[in-house]
């Protein structure tokens, strides 16, 4: 059950970070618009956003399948800190 509940909490994250770049919100977009030169519509952002969108797209269904991807990264991180 307990596991369940993580799993699900790492698949709703993983979503949630894909959402910064994608409509309707996109935040990220409307900041980069903002520091964007005036004469750059939100058309060229989003193209060249659209290969992040691509490679993060497989990062839930990977999640699912193998759960221990979602903390292997920040697990590795944490010892590298504790050991400076």
């Amino acid at each position: 059950m307990q596991d369940d509940r993580r799993r699900r909490r790492r698949l709703v994250l993983a979503v949630i970070q894909t959402s910064y770049l994608t409509r309707p919100m996109a935040p990220a977009i409307f900041h980069l618009r903002s520091i964007a030169p005036k004469d750059m519509t939100y058309g060229p952002i989003y193209r060249r956003v659209l290969p992040l969108m691509a490679a993060q797209g497989p990062v839930p269904a990977a999640f699912l399948l193998v759960p221990e991807l979602a903390t292997w990264l920040p697990s590795l991180l944490v010892g590298l800190l504790v050991g400076l």
